[in-house]
């Protein structure tokens, strides 16, 4: 069989086709772990990908979040409390990675959701630049370069329960679930809106893609976080617009979902 490129081996993979060979995709290789790699003699100018052999899938990446100011509001030696772009309150290590830990949700009621939900403008500034005014040039350079040398490209939105999960911490969020279920829900349609339209702006400027890559955490490694029903009563309707949008647009829809997905 002729060798396939990137782009080539992913798409017949995902449409259950026979590529050239199977492949293999790390989408993030945590900080510290590079810099393990390094130490231990992986040379500086390679990439992971490339040294290992292994298949590029290339993000595009717009600002999903509600736009806020950020703020640092205390910092020691080891890490620093700040609030993010979606508002929420998070801590983070500074000489070490972890995923930062929510300290403070964005919003607590119905009130303040309608008092940030406004922020949700699509906007094409938001293809090109983040809320502090730092430019995504260097990233998207980058997905250029990745484009040329044949890897898969995606277009990556966050799904509307990873927005919530962000905006409010797992703690708040699984709680917002479960006691008021409509607030949910028209948090998940209002930045599915958003999301779908930003997509539509990034068309519209001329990318092109292969898939819409959306990431969540909807399980951990013993089942989802919440029950079954509540995803098929409240959720499952937003994925579907968003794999019909990638369809519509002839493209390949991927979920990451974490955890055991066997319910």
């Amino acid at each position: 069989m002729t060798e396939m490129t990137q782009r080539e081996r992913i798409r017949t993979a995902l449409k259950r086709g026979v590529p050239d060979r199977v492949p293999m995709v790390d989408i993030t290789f945590w900080p510290d772990t590079i810099d393990r790699w390094y130490r231990e003699g992986l040379p500086l100018a390679v990439h992971p990908c490339d040294y290992l052999g292994m298949d590029h899938i290339t993000q595009f990446q717009f600002d999903r979040t509600l736009r806020l100011p950020t703020r640092t509001l205390e910092e020691t030696d080891e890490w620093v409390i700040s609030t993010d772009s979606n508002g929420a309150t998070r801590m983070r290590w500074k000489h070490r990675y972890a995923p930062p830990g929510h300290t403070e949700p964005t919003i607590r009621t119905r009130a303040d959701w309608e008092r940030v939900c406004r922020n949700l403008r699509p906007d094409p500034v938001r293809l090109v630049e983040d809320v502090n005014g730092s430019r995504f040039e260097a990233a998207h350079t980058l997905f250029r370069l990745r484009e040329q040398m044949g890897a898969y490209r995606v277009i990556r939105p966050d799904d509307p329960v990873w927005f919530t999960l962000m905006m409010m911490g797992f703690e708040e969020s699984l709680l917002l679930f479960a006691s008021e279920p409509d607030l949910a829900e028209e948090i998940f349609a209002a930045y599915t809106r958003f999301s779908l339209d930003m997509c539509e702006l990034a068309v519209r400027a001329g990318l092109e893609f292969d898939g819409m890559w959306a990431f969540s955490d909807l399980c951990y490694r013993n089942g989802m976080l919440y029950s079954p029903r509540f995803y098929r009563e409240r959720i499952l309707k937003y994925h579907r617009m968003y794999s019909d949008f990638a369809h519509e647009h002839g493209w390949q829809m991927l979920m990451h979902c974490d955890g055991y997905v066997g319910e």
